[in-house]
């Protein structure tokens, strides 16, 4: 295995292996992103009233919104809701 320690297909098979590198970056990401989210399923507060979380974007930060007198999700920046409660 030493004698292959600058193949990077190595190096990304041991990364994988022992949890380092690009996986417990993402573990870090997903983490964080979880905290400043609220819950899926949870209630929050918009412009248009109290609504369900539907499913969240942590990558554009936004969040999917569920109202009962609507059809269609409408989507928000976490600027723009606050949790209910």
């Amino acid at each position: 295995l030493f004698a292959q320690r600058d193949n990077p297909v190595v190096l990304l098979t041991l990364f994988v292996m022992t949890g380092f590198g690009l996986i417990g970056f993402e573990d870090d990401f997903y983490r964080e992103a979880k905290e400043k989210f609220p819950d899926v399923g949870s209630d929050i507060e918009t412009a248009e009233g109290v609504g369900s979380v539907a499913s969240i974007d942590v990558f554009s930060d936004t969040i999917k919104v569920k109202f009962p007198e609507k059809h269609a999700l409408l989507t928000y920046t976490l600027d723009e809701v606050k949790r209910y409660g």
